[in-house]
């Protein structure tokens, strides 16, 4: 599932290349795009004979409704019919190796799963003595966020936006670019976060990071999540991430990347 307004189709577009291009023969694997460029979308689907598409019609949300919407979007006009397992992956991304993403999707326990933030993700063990030493700047910058915010990551900290997160709780910080779950986890989480944002802009309030705030405030309340590691959300020019082997990868936009 994938909100895809305005050039955020054509990254859309170049995702869904990606999946092609491994040429697995999937039967159980389905897209939802939701655009406000909805008849470029049917004709892209027509043209390859596309039949694991569903485009789904938007208004053309700009920065941030595009994205602090999305719980709403989901909630509101996704299809849920089908039992199985749900992914949000944002439209700017590409699946560097398919098939061990959906072996390894396939293997995960009922319930919601989170990615660690590519961005907050540090090595394990000898690795992570190796990488202070090497970017002694990183530790200055985690020593600081461990002492002000509680963890290293960008918590909401104003306590009138629902997606506040108390500062016992900043442990685990997970990206917003792609998160999955079962149908009912899926959709429950989409229909709770929905009311919260809905809540903030009754209040003037936008949350820090939009819908990733709202998500990780809503991690705090789940107990045994699995966070899965940034090879599904990997970045190129992250240091941390060197030796991770990427499943999905943030496509690289130059000077028009966001978050």
């Amino acid at each position: 599932m994938s909100v895809a307004t305005n050039r955020y189709l054509d990254y859309w577009f170049k995702m869904y290349e990606s999946y092609k291009t491994h040429n697995l023969e999937l039967d159980n694997v389905f897209f939802q795009v939701f655009t406000d460029r909805e008849s470029e979308a049917l004709d892209y689907c027509k043209k390859y004979d596309i039949s694991n598409v569903s485009v789904i019609a938007i208004p053309g949300y700009s920065w941030p409704e595009a994205t602090i919407l999305r719980y709403e979007i989901f909630s509101g006009l996704g299809i849920f019919q089908l039992p199985g397992i749900y992914a949000h992956i944002d439209a700017d991304m590409l699946f560097i190796d398919f098939e061990e993403m959906q072996n390894r999707v396939l293997g995960l326990r009922e319930g919601l799963h989170f990615v660690t933030h590519p961005g907050f993700f540090r090595p394990k063990g000898l690795k992570r003595f190796d990488f202070y030493s090497n970017k002694p700047i990183y530790l200055a910058k985690d020593i600081y966020m461990y002492l002000k915010l509680g963890g290293i990551g960008a918590w909401e900290t104003d306590r009138v936006s629902g997606a506040f997160v108390p500062y016992s709780k900043r442990r685990n910080y997970c990206c917003g670019g792609v998160w999955l779950g079962n149908r009912e986890a899926f959709l429950s989480m989409c229909n709770e976060l929905s009311t919260l944002v809905k809540e903030d802009y009754k209040n003037g309030v936008l949350a820090k990071w939009h819908d990733e705030s709202f998500l990780n405030m809503y991690l705090t309340k789940l107990e045994n999540i699995e966070i899965l590691g940034p090879e599904f959300c990997f970045v190129d020019e992250y240091a941390q991430l060197k030796g991770v082997k990427p499943l999905i990868k943030a496509l690289e936009k130059g000077d028009n990347r966001t978050r």
